[in-house]
């Protein structure tokens, strides 16, 4: 640290005895070239915003310019993450870290906005949600938001269970969305609005989004893009509305072009075993979740999270075995609680409470219940608590 500040203090030391102030409207043009890098950095134009990163050196090491030095340094951070470059990602991040102090509200916005995306980007749901609040903050943050940040926060209530707030937020990315003519997250933010939407009961809505969505994906078919993703997320939600045929045309149409072994192929294989339990089609469902965890390997980031998802599914239907009970109790529980599935690990407690009390098994049946309420008391207060 004591190395990094002497160096910022050489810096500091030569942008003062160079210093050549701007005018105002130099000023003013290259603030607004630096809103022009950072759209094309948001939009994925990242060859773009290459060919101008010599003409906004102009910002870098102007200590009389300070304000605009540090939103070059906040973009320019934007930009290595697109870019993939952890390494200079860091670096300017921690340049900044030790540069807050002489933060404005703008700078403020854009550095919490950034903390936020990573803290989500790692499942850090809570963290995120503080430094989305600090960004929203900040005096004049309305001037600086657009429908990627809306939809950032939608997506991670979404993934936290707040499907109300969730929809709040989603739909006020849609209408930045129209009015700014961003449309790089316009379908992301549509599936998990239409999911949303399936999840509180308002399946017109749902519907009408996924119908828009399934006409987009069969133009991209039709020219040769890539499109499995979508039709997975399209999947899900008929899963949610109980429409089990429809959503195994979608997932048919999504293995069409998804590699087997990746994730993208498990989540199809784990969304298709619900479309045929849900259509009593048990065997054949079993079947789907045998082959998906054959599959599974410790190259897959979200692997054990997928083998506890599976072995709950399986597991789950054949409860009148002792040692799937035992197996279910013992391992998979605590494993879905371990990897924060706590919407399926009450799902299940309620099913096993449900078996229980059919079996006559009245003192099982309470403790899954009991299970089920200490779990969801716990989820929504762990949510509350850190101020979500």
């Amino acid at each position: 640290m004591g190395k990094d500040r002497d160096k910022d203090n050489v810096l500091e030391m030569s942008m003062v005895k160079k210093a050549k102030p701007l005018s105002k409207v130099e000023r003013r043009e290259l603030h607004e070239k630096l809103y022009d890098w950072k759209n094309l950095i948001d939009r994925g134009k990242l060859e773009d915003a290459e060919a101008m990163l010599p003409e906004l050196s102009r910002c870098k090491g102007k200590w009389e310019e300070r304000p605009l030095d540090l939103l070059y340094h906040l973009f320019l951070a934007r930009y290595h993450r697109a870019r993939g470059d952890t390494e200079a990602f860091e670096s300017v991040m921690a340049y900044l870290e030790r540069h807050m102090r002489e933060f404005d509200d703008e700078h403020t916005h854009y550095y919490y906005r950034m903390i936020g995306i990573c803290k989500a980007s790692a499942r850090l749901y809570k963290e995120a949600m503080k430094a989305f609040s600090k960004a929203e903050e900040a005096d004049g943050f309305r001037e600086w938001v657009d429908s990627t940040f809306y939809y950032v926060i939608g997506r991670c209530l979404s993934d936290m269970g707040y499907s109300h707030r969730a929809i709040d937020y989603l739909e006020k990315a849609l209408l930045l969305l129209e009015e700014t003519g961003n449309r790089v997250y316009e379908v992301h933010i549509q599936r998990i609005l239409a999911y949303e939407y399936s999840r509180v009961g308002r399946q017109d809505e749902a519907l009408k989004i996924v119908n828009m969505l399934q006409l987009g994906e069969k133009a991209k078919k039709h020219l040769g893009m890539k499109s499995s993703g979508i039709y997975c997320a399209i999947a899900r939600i008929y899963n949610k509305l109980q429409r089990y045929d429809d959503a195994l045309e979608n997932i048919d149409a999504a293995f069409e072009d998804t590699t087997p072994g990746t994730e993208e192929f498990i989540a199809c294989m784990y969304h298709k075993a619900l479309a045929k339990i849900g259509s009593d089609r048990i065997d054949e469902g079993i079947s789907c979740v045998d082959e998906a965890l054959d599959m599974i390997t410790k190259d897959n980031e979200w692997g054990p999270v997928w083998v506890a998802l599976l072995d709950a599914l399986k597991h789950s239907l054949m409860l009148d075995n002792p040692m799937s009970f035992e197996f279910m109790r013992d391992s998979v529980l605590p494993r879905l609680l371990e990897h924060m599935q706590y919407d399926e690990a009450i799902d299940y407690c309620n099913s096993i409470s449900a078996f229980c009390a059919k079996a006559n098994d009245t003192a099982n049946a309470l403790v899954f219940k009991s299970i089920a309420t200490d779990v969801y008391e716990k989820y929504i207060s762990d949510r509350v608590e850190e101020g979500v």
